[in-house]
């Protein structure tokens, strides 16, 4: 049953028009690896489930199949990491087969191969929010916390997902060193690039502004009711 899920995200993922991106994947990882919208549950690897997030060790990260040679997408994943020297991986895009790939290198976004580091984007045991976008004719934008970033053109495709999207998990291709311990808030995957309005402008919101938002309208309906009874 999950790897029909699973081929019907990535069904959604080719399919997606290259002008619009819809969220087809959202795990708020909040005491479950469920996703908010029905399809497959993220792998846990190793990391510890609480009621917030995934606390994981070096090379403990979660992962996502389901994907075949996907070259459309957005990622945004909150995230913090308890070591920030040297190379740091943070997404695996070929199942752990290539050195390629998204890190963070001593603080600052780098995308290895490509002679690409953005300085200063994190720090230590810090909740970052990170969004990757790649589109059809490999366009890859990142934000660090609604600041742009890496801006590049992947024209020999090694950001384009081949199977399973890993988290945070080194590579095999050197041996699995260049990671770090950390903690995961949560991951949304979306089926084509998001535009850099929709990502600036907070057009789409983290999944603790839309909790704050509906607790929000909870309490105003409960200082409503209180109302209302001392009114009666």
């Amino acid at each position: 049953m999950k790897s029909l899920i699973s081929f019907g995200l990535a069904a959604a993922l080719a399919a997606a028009p290259a002008t619009a991106a819809t969220l087809v994947a959202d795990y708020q990882l909040n005491g479950s690896l469920a996703d908010a919208l029905g399809g497959p549950d993220i792998t846990n690897n190793g990391g510890t489930l609480g009621p917030n997030g995934i606390t994981f060790n070096n090379n403990q990260g979660p992962s996502l199949g389901g994907f075949n040679d996907t070259q459309q997408f957005s990622i945004i994943v909150g995230f913090s990491f308890d070591t920030l020297s040297g190379y740091r991986k943070i997404l695996d895009f070929k199942n752990r087969t290539s050195d390629a790939g998204l890190y963070n290198l001593s603080n600052s976004l780098n995308f290895f191969p490509f002679n690409a580091t953005i300085s200063n984007q994190f720090q230590v045991g810090t909740l970052h929010r990170l969004v990757f976008t790649r589109d059809l004719a490999g366009n890859v934008n990142t934000f660090v916390d609604g600041n742009n970033g890496l801006t590049l053109v992947d024209s020999s495709n090694q950001a384009t997902i081949t199977s399973v999207l890993h988290f945070f998990n080194d590579d095999f291709a050197f041996g699995p060193q260049e990671s770090s311990s950390g903690f995961v808030d949560y991951i949304q995957i979306y089926d084509a690039a998001l535009t850099n309005t929709q990502i600036i402008s907070g057009a789409i919101p983290e999944p603790a502004s839309w909790a704050m938002l509906i607790a929000g309208f909870g309490l105003v309906g409960a200082t409503l009711r209180r109302r209302r009874a001392v009114l009666a």
